[in-house]
């Protein structure tokens, strides 16, 4: 019996979503990732990597609320990039002249941080 690694390169078209079935999904509300229309589960953090995220996400959003100069969002805010590409980073920052962009799900493009 063989075993093959599948890429996102060679996953099959039926298996692709689109960012609208994507965000529209019970998988959206996890971890993930959309990448050229392949829908992607991220792995569970380490303990460092929470505790550097918990650091970084007060400083930032400390400064960020303070200076009011726009917003910062956590590992659940969806970014639409494009038709198969909508990413869900860990901490992202989004200027205040591009909050108009913001929707109810997710937002439209990338954040200005990330």
């Amino acid at each position: 019996m063989s075993s093959r690694i599948h890429t996102l390169f060679d996953t099959p078209a039926k298996a692709r979503m689109s960012a609208e079935d994507y965000i529209a999904s019970p998988q959206s509300e996890h971890k993930s990732d959309l990448i050229e229309g392949v829908f992607v589960m991220a792995s569970p953090a380490s303990r460092v990597h929470e505790v550097l995220l918990t650091f970084l996400a007060s400083v930032l959003g400390n400064f960020v609320s303070s200076a009011r100069v726009g917003e910062v969002t956590g590992p659940n805010a969806a970014y639409r990039l494009n038709e198969e590409n909508v990413y869900q980073p860990d901490l992202s920052f989004v200027a205040a002249n591009r909050l108009h962009l913001a929707g109810e799900v997710y937002f439209d493009g990338a954040p200005d941080l990330a």
